[in-house]
């Protein structure tokens, strides 16, 4: 296509548009499967409890995945909250965050959302992001869902928005007290990583489409599909 007079933006045209909007749900899905196959426990290995999906800059919802439609539409406030605690502009390729606090946009504890920045070279593109209902979150019952518990802190370990990737270093600590909160680690664990995998085959995959489309028409065609 021809640039626009006096901009250096191509104009869109709708099927360059439209091939994209299925690439994106492509990519959606695709980190689904990355995470189904990836998890360890049954809650998601055979109940299909687990979510992905891609984001815009500012938060908003690019392409889901065929998945929970619950964490689907959490992974909103939770993006919300991930913007407001961790600036853009501090973010680094490699990071990744993770939360599960229902106070702060999350469901219950066993689902942990995680996020992570997209960078098209230097310059970020996106977030893709998973949410997974994890076996155990440790509390007063196997599983963390307790029928007759009265508060929050009954039902298992809390998790605030939390850099968990920092430049594709785990952080260790995160690491231990999970593991020491829980019934089973390295199940947990495991299906932790599964998310952060799925992730990162999701951040690959819109990092190669800006990339050939050109960052500045990429982001004109996500404005265009919102």
């Amino acid at each position: 296509d021809a640039p626009d007079a006096g901009s250096n933006r191509r104009p869109l045209d709708p099927v360059t548009v439209e091939v994209v909007r299925n690439k994106l749900d492509g990519i959606a899905n695709e980190m689904q499967q990355t995470l189904l196959r990836a998890s360890f426990s049954p809650i998601v290995k055979e109940g299909l409890d687990a979510s992905a999906g891609l984001f815009t800059l500012a938060g908003e919802t690019l392409a889901q995945a065929t998945a929970i439609p619950m964490h689907l539409s959490t992974l909103i406030p939770v993006m919300a909250t991930m913007l407001r605690r961790f600036p853009p502009d501090t973010m680094r390729p490699g990071d990744a965050f993770l939360m599960n606090d229902p106070y702060l946009g999350g469901t219950h504890l066993p689902d942990i959302a995680v996020v992570m920045p997209i960078f098209d070279g230097a310059t970020l593109a996106g977030f893709s992001a998973t949410m997974t209902h994890h076996q155990d979150m440790g509390g007063m019952t196997p599983g963390s869902v307790p029928t007759n518990a009265t508060e929050i802190f009954q039902e298992g370990l809390r998790l605030p928005p939390l850099k968990f990737l920092d430049q594709g270093t785990e952080n260790a600590v995160v690491l231990e007290i999970l593991r020491l909160n829980v019934r089973i680690p390295d199940t947990v664990v495991g299906d932790l990583r599964a998310q952060l995998s799925a992730c990162t085959v999701g951040a690959r995959r819109v990092a190669e489409l800006s990339a050939s489309l050109g960052h500045g028409h990429g982001q004109a065609i996500f404005a265009e599909l919102l």
